[in-house]
């Protein structure tokens, strides 16, 4: 049985620019939402954005007052994440930290990349 959903981890950084941007864009009333937007099972590509619908099947906290939504499938893949801004001399942007996702013994047989999806492509 899966441990209990320990949360995502946003830094000051993160919070206070994700902040700006909601009063900037007049989205206060939005909550911050966790999405993949590509990738395969064993990489998945994690965004975020803010989103004024909250669904019955989303997971809804809070970090340090911000109001997060992930949903309920991708609770497992977020679970323990690491959301950072960063700003270096080629540019600035929020990067999303991945906790090591389990590897199922019987997707290894399956696939080389360990994530059971045959369509992905993966070679690693």
């Amino acid at each position: 049985m899966r441990e209990a959903f320990r949360g995502v981890h946003i830094s000051p950084t993160a919070l206070e620019r994700l902040r700006s941007i909601q009063r900037e864009r007049g989205l206060e009333d939005c909550a911050l939402r966790f999405y993949i937007s590509g990738g395969c099972g064993c990489s998945p590509q994690i965004a975020m954005a803010f989103d004024r619908e909250v669904h019955p099947y989303d997971h809804v906290f809070q970090v340090d007052g911000l109001k997060v939504v992930v949903d309920r499938d991708m609770l497992a893949i977020v679970d323990g994440a690491r959301v950072d801004f960063v700003q270096t001399p080629m540019g600035e942007g929020f990067t999303i930290e991945l906790p090591p996702q389990p590897v199922h013994a019987e997707a290894e047989h399956q696939h080389t990349c360990g994530c059971g999806d045959g369509r992905c492509g993966c070679s690693h």
